[in-house]
């Protein structure tokens, strides 16, 4: 399946790298990537267990993952769950990535000290 018509809108990405020496997220260089935006909210089941309301998904061929950071509109969603969505070939087609709520980017900083 050709995604790349699907995939019309950019985000930034904000990759989750680890946590810095106070033990607070950390993060790689913005990163802008191909993807389609849809504000949809769905509940989904987590790998720790636990059910979460997302408020968006991102469909791209990007490697993201969960703890990462899109953002768009001029607001940060936090990855709460990343699917991989394979054809009838077998083969991958894109990541589904579920995203919590949305924070205006001006609380950045705030934000990376939440986990």
């Amino acid at each position: 399946m050709n995604t790349e018509a699907l995939h019309n809108q950019s985000v930034v990405l904000r990759r989750r790298t680890g946590e810095n020496a106070s033990g607070e997220p950390a993060f790689a260089a913005d990163e802008a990537i191909a993807c389609r935006f849809e504000r949809a909210g769905k509940l989904i089941l987590r790998r720790d267990g636990k059910s979460v309301l997302s408020s968006a998904v991102v469909y791209t061929k990007a490697v993201i993952r969960e703890g990462d950071h899109v953002l768009y509109g001029g607001k940060s969603y936090p990855v709460l769950a990343v699917s991989e969505a394979v054809g009838l070939s077998g083969t991958f087609v894109q990541n589904e990535a579920f995203l919590g709520g949305a924070r205006a980017e001006g609380r950045r900083r705030s934000l990376e000290f939440r986990a």
